[in-house]
């Protein structure tokens, strides 16, 4: 636990805003997978900074 609580020292919070049906749909993939919202936005943000890209494809389309 100690861990967890040195890597949220540097924590700062994100805020937009988002359809309610998608965040409700997004939260119960998440409960699904075992992880938070949070967890998944981080997954993602360390991603594409790391790769300096977005992780996927995105078309007009």
């Amino acid at each position: 636990m100690l861990f967890v609580a040195l890597v949220l020292s540097n924590a700062v919070n994100v805020n937009f805003r988002m359809d309610a049906e998608l965040k409700r749909n997004m939260e119960e993939l998440c409960d699904d997978l075992g992880m938070s919202m949070t967890t998944a936005f981080t997954i993602f943000a360390k991603r594409m900074t790391g790769e300096r890209r977005i992780p996927f494809d995105v078309s007009a389309d």
